[in-house]
């Protein structure tokens, strides 16, 4: 645990700017559309995260949350690893690219027995290698079809200030067979044998830091690229990460280990910002007082749910970085302290008028 500390603090302090910045919060909005009422909810929110799809059907509404929320982020979701089968019918360029990668079954993504493989119910994993077949007139492999078609098709067709890039998996083959049921090996190239590690894993780096350039090269220096799940494997194409159901860490340390506490935070503090704190519904308010320690954080509650005032945590701006007496970390603001206990998994509020937060 001492060394665990050290290194915290270390990435910590270095990687800290020097403004201090208030609280942000951030909206994951997954649904296909957003209408007008809807966008009224979220107007709030400093960053919006939105389904691609919206792109396509809701440019009314995501000009109104410009229009009455200057200074708003507006991200897009990007989810080239998975498809769901069959498609949601309202998902309407879902449908079609869906469609188009039933064609053939080189691209997706099957066990030594042949069989597609997936994480969740009703959704496939797709072969993001990048020495995955290239078929088709334009000789594409897969992640160079989904990369060009949702820049061609999504990100030219709504101003948007960012991509939210889910499942930028780093080492596939050191967990994903395991994770089917039953378990199985990977056979990204169907010839009935399971895949080397060593080369699954390159070639799936190799395949996200493509999908990363392309993105970087499409928006800019200043078109904001956030990963999920938190991991640095591609930090150089990263402005940040979101730290999803925090403090949990993907495939690797528990919220049942005080340790994730400390993992996610080095994590985010690796990022000048920003990084969205993504709260479970049971630790909200844990996950909410973990964000304001690190400056441009933005804290985001489950998916699709309005603005909450309980997300306000009137703090005023920041006095100073955060530090630790033992265990505790704290951060003081204008109005008030923030105190964290990673280990009980607790934080409290103790504001400057005398009066405390625990929830």
């Amino acid at each position: 645990m001492k060394k665990i500390i050290i290194l915290f603090t270390a990435a910590f302090l270095l990687a800290l700017s020097n403004g201090l910045y208030g609280q942000k919060t951030a909206e994951l909005w997954y649904w296909p559309a957003l209408t007008l009422k809807q966008a009224i909810t979220l107007v709030d929110y400093d960053m919006v995260v939105v389904d691609h799809e919206c792109a396509l059907t809701s440019r009314e509404s995501l000009d109104y949350l410009r229009k009455n929320h200057p200074g708003i982020k507006i991200l897009c979701y990007f989810n080239a690893v998975e498809w769901h089968v069959p498609m949601y019918p309202d998902k309407f360029w879902s449908m079609k690219m869906l469609a188009e990668l039933k064609k053939d079954s080189a691209w997706w993504l099957t066990g030594v027995n042949g069989h597609r493989l997936g994480l969740y119910p009703g959704m496939f994993t797709m072969n993001c290698c990048w020495d995955s077949p290239r078929i088709g007139p334009d000789g594409q492999n897969y992640i160079e079809f989904v990369t060009s078609r949702y820049k061609a098709d999504i990100l030219s067709s709504y101003p948007f200030d960012g991509v939210l890039k889910d499942n930028l998996w780093t080492y596939p083959a050191n967990w994903f067979g395991k994770k089917q049921v039953p378990p199985t090996e990977i056979d990204r190239d169907h010839d009935g044998r399971p895949d080397k590690a060593d080369d699954l894993n390159k070639s799936w780096q190799e395949g996200m830091d493509y999908c990363l350039k392309e993105l970087r090269q499409f928006g800019g220096k200043n078109f904001l690229i956030i990963g999920n799940p938190g991991d640095l494997c591609y930090r150089r194409w990263l402005d940040g990460v979101m730290l999803e159901n925090f403090p949990d860490v993907y495939r690797d340390v528990s919220d049942k280990k005080h340790g994730a506490w400390y993992k996610n935070m080095r994590y985010a503090a690796s990022f000048k910002d920003p990084c969205i704190f993504n709260a479970r519904k049971d630790n909200y308010f844990f996950t909410l007082c973990s964000s304001v320690l690190v400056d441009g954080a933005y804290f985001s509650y489950q998916q699709n749910t309005p603005y909450d005032k309980k997300y306000q945590l009137n703090l005023g701006q920041a006095l100073g970085k955060m530090r630790n007496k033992g265990k505790i970390y704290q951060r003081s603001f204008q109005k008030g302290t923030v105190y964290i206990d990673p280990e009980r998994k607790i934080s409290w509020i103790k504001y400057s008028n005398g009066t405390e937060r625990r929830k």
